[in-house]
């Protein structure tokens, strides 16, 4: 691949703006520094390979497209070396301690969290980033719509059908929902 000079330096802005998040996200999968660079440094590969795809370097869409890239070559990359990928929940829900809470109620609370994860985990890859985007990243549904190319209408009817699968399945198996 043969880019200009101003292609170079789109390439090299984007780099430098979205390191930390390629960064961030690998090492949040991987938890090993070294891993997590390679990691880093193949999803740079992967967006120059369609780095045609990316309009504005400073955009929702850029920023998910580049979040989603890292995302799964660090979970590839966790298959490849046989170890338990980590949930892609934000941590607050992880870390979330009640200090009046009672060991019965923290233990409930973390086995319906673990449900949750596992039932997140059954999703398609394409159900859990609209999920990860929603929740973790904070994006709106035009937001999602635009960076995974669908229709804002289309994304609000997964997002339902989504949270549906995921209360009953979790009713399923006696946990109570909101």
């Amino acid at each position: 691949m043969k880019f200009d000079k101003t292609a170079q330096q789109r390439f090299t802005d984007l780099y430098k703006r979205y390191y930390k998040l390629m960064y961030h996200v690998a090492f949040e999968v991987l938890h090993n520094r070294v891993t997590t660079e390679d990691v880093v440094h193949t999803s740079c590969v992967r967006v120059l390979e369609h780095f045609s795809q990316v309009s504005a370097i400073d955009s929702p869409q850029t920023r998910n497209f580049v979040a989603i890239i890292t995302k799964r070559i660090a979970l590839t990359e966790c298959s490849r070396m046989k170890r338990e990928v980590p949930a892609d929940v934000p941590t607050e829900l992880e870390n979330f301690d009640d200090p009046h809470e009672t060991p019965v109620v923290a233990v409930e609370r973390r086995d319906a969290q673990t449900a949750l994860l596992m039932e997140i985990r059954r999703l398609g890859a394409e159900d859990q980033d609209i999920l990860m985007l929603k929740y973790d990243n904070k994006f709106t549904v035009v937001q999602i719509a635009q960076a995974l190319n669908m229709d804002a209408q289309v994304v609000k009817k997964r997002l339902q059908r989504i949270r549906a699968r995921l209360k009953s399945a979790l009713e399923e198996k006696g946990y109570d929902t909101i």
